[in-house]
């Protein structure tokens, strides 16, 4: 298992920005003379393609040759992670390009192989699960299980898509089910953290 740990830097208004000095792969703290390393740096100026590309591409390689991957954002409210993760109408966020790249990796595949996707969508709010694509009018909360040390969502909905289109309408459909609210640093905050996955299968085509 290989875990990567990227910082992508928000522009800022304020001073707290120059209190650091950042390079290709650390940080330096110049008020505490101490650095913090990582696999790579984005600063304020870096897209959210280039992120995407570098960092968040392999692991969608990867998961389509039938490894597990996971792109996590953490950070404080107003830090950034929903522009990067979801983006906007101007800048596409990971989300969005990685359901792009993944069906066109299945596009580009010039083998017999034939591929079954489902995707999932739930929020964690209040230590409580809640399946954001549940249809019932009276949505109760999941559990977290385990399965021969595989974690799982017991009960969680997959839906079978498509075409990209379809999984973006999952998620549009998801996102209005969640928790939000505003906070100091945010006036549409997320109040919630929120998981989309999707599952990739293939097999061998038969022939009839």
């Amino acid at each position: 298992m290989a875990v990567k740990v990227c910082l992508r830097v928000r522009p800022s208004s304020n001073r707290t920005s120059e209190n650091f000095e950042f390079h290709e792969t650390h940080v330096l703290d110049k008020d505490k003379n101490i650095e913090f390393e990582f696999d790579s740096i984005y600063e304020q100026d870096r897209k959210t393609i280039e992120l995407q590309q570098e960092a968040v591409n392999p692991i969608i390689d990867a998961a389509i040759a039938g490894f597990h991957g996971t792109v996590f954002a953490y950070g404080q409210t107003g830090s950034g992670k929903t522009f990067t993760m979801s983006g906007t109408d101007q800048e596409m966020g990971v989300i969005p390009l990685s359901i792009h790249r993944l069906f066109d990796l299945i596009s580009q595949d010039t083998s017999d192989r034939v591929y079954l996707l489902r995707v999932s969508y739930f929020e964690i709010y209040c230590e409580r699960i809640t399946d954001l694509l549940c249809t019932d009018r009276v949505r109760s909360f999941l559990e977290v299980k385990e399965e021969n040390r595989e974690p799982y969502v017991c009960g969680l909905s997959d839906e079978v898509v498509t075409c990209k289109e379809d999984v973006f309408d999952y998620l549009a459909r998801g996102n209005l089910k969640r928790k939000t609210g505003a906070t100091a640093m945010n006036e549409q905050s997320s109040r919630s953290h929120a998981v989309s996955a999707s599952q990739s299968e293939s097999k061998i085509a038969m022939e009839r």
